[in-house]
């Protein structure tokens, strides 16, 4: 699929300008990035690639104002939950890939950053940015744009950094301290039931996972089933989230069935040391599915069992 970047050239140009008069005289200033996973349906699979049908933003009033690139349809939507008068904003669509289903519908599903940057050290709230962008994400019908361009967001999530440009100096310095990162990583260690194929193997074939608008879609990668379920526990100042499917092995078969045990793994990158108690995300993660509260995807995914692993480490 079709790699694509989408940025008005000038506010690039006012980024780096921004970024360059600050480096030069050593202030400090705030990066906000927010990443944002999202899916737009249509119902022609032949017009599934990211130039295929443009993106209009809309007045109050319904009417088409002007096409504008992918990402611009969030920019303005988290704006009252950041700190007042950015000095840069910009975004970018990083891919376009196919979502072949989607609930009976085809999908374009689209990776895009929205970035928010200040002259200065800002504090954002994340927790409450988190607890109130999942509430607009549930009640789409509020964003007008989102609705009359068909799109809908499967995950959202934000950093904040800050950044003080090195000056070089003549005199002796100490070494100096790097803030590590911490990665929170959760296995998911599964049982559950595949039809086989034609050759009697394991027949390959999507899942249903659920997005943050409550709506579930498909997909090719298990480990997409328990995302949205860990997210919920975990400290959400998380900058980066990872999926992968480590291995899946054949326990035996169930009439038709082969029975299939599978770990996955969810990575949370956090960009400072964070202080994570792994044992306690365990038992609340275990405690929360022993009460149902994964039971629509275990029956969606004909999953009979689930055991969750937890483990943080440290990096420079």
């Amino acid at each position: 699929m079709q790699m694509l970047n989408f940025v008005k050239i000038s506010t690039m140009l006012l980024l780096l300008q921004l970024i360059s008069t600050n480096t030069q005289h050593n202030n400090p200033y705030t990066v906000v990035r927010i990443n944002v996973k999202s899916i737009r349906l249509n119902n022609n699979l032949a017009n599934i690639d990211g130039n295929s049908r443009p993106v209009y933003q809309y007045d109050n009033a319904g009417e088409i104002k002007e096409q504008i690139p992918y990402c611009e349809v969030f920019t303005q939507w988290p704006m009252d939950l950041l700190p007042p008068n950015p000095q840069g904003t910009g975004c970018t669509d990083n891919n376009f890939e196919p979502a072949e289903k989607y609930y009976h519908e085809y999908g374009l599903r689209v990776y895009s950053e929205l970035k928010y940057i200040y002259p200065e050290i800002v504090e954002v709230d994340i927790n409450n940015f988190i607890k109130e962008m999942r509430k607009r994400i549930e009640n789409k019908a509020d964003n007008l744009q989102m609705v009359r361009n068909l799109i809908e967001v499967e995950y959202m999530n934000i950093s904040v950094e800050t950044i003080t440009p090195d000056v070089p100096s003549s005199k002796p310095t100490s070494t100096p301290v790097t803030n590590g990162k911490t990665v929170l990583t959760i296995f998911v260690k599964t049982v559950s039931f595949r039809a086989k194929d034609e050759k009697g193997d394991v027949h390959r074939g999507e899942f249903l996972a659920k997005s943050l608008s409550g709506r579930f879609y498909l997909t090719e990668e298990f480990c997409d089933i328990f995302m949205l379920f860990a997210q919920k526990y975990v400290p959400v100042n998380w900058g980066e989230l990872r999926c992968n499917n480590v291995s899946s092995k054949i326990l035996g078969t169930r009439s038709n069935d082969l029975i299939l045990q599978k770990v996955s793994q969810l990575q949370f990158i956090y960009m400072n040391e964070e202080n994570l108690d792994k044992a306690k995300l365990a038992a609340t993660l275990y405690q929360n599915y022993r009460e149902g509260y994964l039971n629509h995807e275990r029956s969606l995914n004909d999953i009979d069992d689930v055991e969750f692993e937890v483990l943080v480490q440290h990096t420079i």
